[in-house]
């Protein structure tokens, strides 16, 4: 269920962000500064911190249950925020081309995520028995929405690929196998 409300609200992130998690960046030529897509990318990367800093606080997450390196959620976070902010950058540019502005916003949005850390880190002990199992599970429908999305709008015109689904199948089949 929580899950799916990761779906739902990254769609919803979505609209205000366009679509740059996933590499969709529309330039339209200069114009007024995108703020709302840096709130939803923020609110996007604070979501992402959380478990992290449960993680690094030593709360018993899902993360830490099974896996030998505790580093692989970093690792995540990290990849995926580098395009990001590429992307981020390129278009606070390209809209409204003042550096100190596309900077600020950027120095903005690189704090979410150790923001988002911080909170997971205190406040599993302000929060008492949240569980942020909660949180994780938000944040892996969000991550399921972004993939989902660059596998099936990869194409031309977004159609249809049998190839891509195929694909999927035989990627779940081998999860499902090494599980």
């Amino acid at each position: 269920m929580y899950i799916l409300l990761g779906f739902l609200i990254q769609l919803l992130l979505e609209f205000f962000s366009g679509g740059i998690e996933h590499g969709h960046v529309h330039i339209h030529g200069p114009g007024k500064l995108p703020v709302s897509l840096v709130i939803a990318l923020s609110v996007h990367s604070v979501l992402e911190g959380i478990p992290l800093g449960c993680q690094l606080g030593g709360f018993e997450i899902a993360t830490t249950l099974e896996h030998g390196n505790d580093q692989t959620l970093l690792y995540g976070i990290v990849l995926h925020q580098i395009p990001v902010a590429i992307a981020l950058m390129t278009l606070l540019l390209a809209t409204d081309g003042n550096r100190f502005k596309a900077w600020f916003w950027l120095t903005f949005f690189a704090i979410t995520a150790p923001l988002g850390l911080i909170f997971g880190l205190y406040g599993g002990s302000i929060l008492g028995g949240f569980d942020f199992n909660i949180i994780l599970a938000i944040v892996v429908g969000m991550f399921l929405h972004i993939s989902t999305t660059i596998i099936f709008e990869t194409s031309e015109n977004h159609t249809f690929n049998f190839v891509k689904l195929l694909t999927i199948f035989a990627g779940g089949a081998l999860a499902f196998l090494m599980h």
